[in-house]
Parts: structure tokens; sequence; C-alpha cells
């Protein structure tokens, strides 16, 4: 009985121009035609034969799964036997098989209400195992030498691509960081911004440098995205230490000595009788700043004493 809305002849030609879009580049022309012939008549035969079968009635999201299966592994079954260097006259038998295994295995999968995680998870056992048992059969018969079985059947294109993929998102996520961390340095005084940058690598420096001088950089970026970003910046930068007056001040205490109170004297001269009142207090009674000014303070002491 025929599948509503599954147009399995126009699916299986979007699946070869997808596969002929990412087959490696270095697989030979003449082989990139053959993996792609053999998506779409792979793919043609299964979508017809779901589209026809009068046994079982498949929704049209069944049929596309099925068929779209077929289409991924023999697309990355025949570049791991082009890699493998297996013959083309035992590639077509390898991956005929393995094309009915993916058929007929995600098709009990269906039936049986599998969901779609799970029937990846079969689906990708099952072919492994056909894939293995085809290669050694042509091992046993002198068509294959153990070296030609054992490296063909541990090639896996379908890994390979994964690696690259998390290495792209690895490279996106990364640049997206650098764009939120470029948002807030420009907030932030050029003297401190130049130090902060100069700190990174130049490749990375140089992204923020040409992030920094981008006009209207804030409406230019999916605000959801950057948010996520600046807030995990801001998670990770040290939190500040809280001051403790009673240590500043016993600090202070340690730090002005007879010996160098005409000198600590001096140096606060010009600044305001509050400011000189915290550092010398006027009969024990010490003038109240903010434990940040008092730190600031104590810092400087510490400085200028220590020269």
């Amino acid at each position: 009985m025929p599948i509503p809305d599954f147009d399995y002849k126009a699916f299986a030609t979007n699946l070869a121009q997808q596969a002929s879009a990412v087959v490696p580049p270095e697989i030979s022309k003449p082989d990139k035609d053959y993996i792609v012939s053999l998506v779409l008549n792979f793919c043609n035969m299964s979508g017809e034969a779901l589209y026809n079968d009068t046994e079982y009635k498949y929704s049209a999201d069944n049929a596309y799964i099925i068929t779209q299966l077929i289409g991924e592994w023999t697309f990355h079954k025949a570049i791991d036997l082009i890699h493998g260097k297996i013959p083309r006259q035992h590639r077509d038998k390898i991956l005929q098989q393995i094309a009915f295994t993916v058929f007929e295995i995600s098709k009990q999968c269906i039936k049986r209400n599998m969901p779609q995680p799970e029937i990846i998870r079969v689906v990708e056992a099952q072919v492994k195992r056909t894939c293995t048992k085809a290669l050694m059969d042509l091992q046993k018969r002198g068509a294959l030498t153990a070296e030609q079985a054992s490296n063909a059947a541990k090639m896996s294109n379908l890994d390979d691509m994964s690696q690259q993929q998390a290495g792209a998102n690895a490279s996106d996520t990364k640049l997206l960081k650098l764009v939120s961390f470029a948002m807030v340095l420009r907030s932030m005084p050029q003297d401190k911004v130049q130090t902060i940058i100069n700190k990174f690598e130049k490749d990375d420096a140089d992204i923020l440098r040409e992030y920094l001088k981008m006009d209207d950089l804030e409406h230019k970026l999916d605000q959801g995205v950057i948010s996520k970003y600046l807030d995990e910046i801001k998670s990770n930068m040290p939190a500040r230490n809280k001051v403790s007056m009673p240590k500043v001040i016993g600090k202070m205490k340690k730090l002005i000595k007879p010996n160098n109170k005409k000198f600590v004297t001096k140096l606060f001269e010009g600044e305001r009788d509050a400011l000189k009142r915290f550092v010398f207090p006027e009969d024990g009674e010490q003038e109240i700043v903010t434990p940040r000014i008092a730190d600031v303070v104590c810092r400087y002491l510490e400085e200028k004493l220590s020269c």
C-alpha cells in the first residue's frame, strides 16, 4: 500500500547530493561517482520496496528513517572499503550485504516501536558485524590477505567525521568565547585592555583586537548565546576578596613605626584631612573610611615602605 507523503525518489536524490558534498577530498573522482551512484541506487530501491510493501503499513517518518540509514551506511562503508584498498569487484557484494542488513534490521526495529536512538545503535552494531564477516569470508577464500581484511575492518569514516565535527564545534565555541570576552574588554580602560590582550596567544589576541574594532558588535550577535558565555566568563573570574578592616588596621600599625613616621607623614601631606586622620588617628579616634579605601591605603604604604 503506498505511503502518503513519502517521496522516496526525491529523498534518494537529496541523500545522494548530500553524499557528494562530503566525500573526503582524497577520494578519486571515479570512486566519488561510484559512492554517490550507490547511495542513489540503494536508497531508490529500498524506498520503492517500502512504498509498495503490502505486509506492513509504514508511516512516512518510518520510511524516511530506514531509507536514510541505508544511504548513510552505504556512504560510510563504501569510503571505508576504498580507504582499506578493497578491490572494486569485492566492494559491490559487501555493500549489497550491508544495505540488505540495514534494510531488514531497521524494519524489525520499527515494527517493535523501538526509539530512534536505539534503532541507530542496533543497526550500527549489525553493520559492523556484517562488514567484518564479509571481509573474513573473502580472506578465507583467498581473495584478500589477512592484512587487507584486518585494515579494512578497522576503518571508520563515521568516527572520522564525528571527530572532525567535534573539532569544528570546539573551534566555534572558542570563537564565541573570544567574542564575548571582547565585549567585556570594551567596557574597560584602554591601557588595561592592551595589557590583558598581550597575555593571549597571537591568533587569539588578533581575534580580540578585530572584534574590539567592530562597530555595533552587541547587535550583530545572538544575545542568548553571548549571554551564556558572558555568564561563564563571570563565573570563572576570581572572586574579589572581602577586605577585613581589623586586619588592614592591624597591618597598618605594624607598617608605621617610630623610625618611619616622619616619612609616612610626608607621603600624606597633600591628602584629604579625613585620610590623614585614618592613617594617624587623633586622640585615639580613627577616621572611618570604606574597607576598599582602607585596603588601598594599606597597599600604598606597603609599596612605599618596601622601596
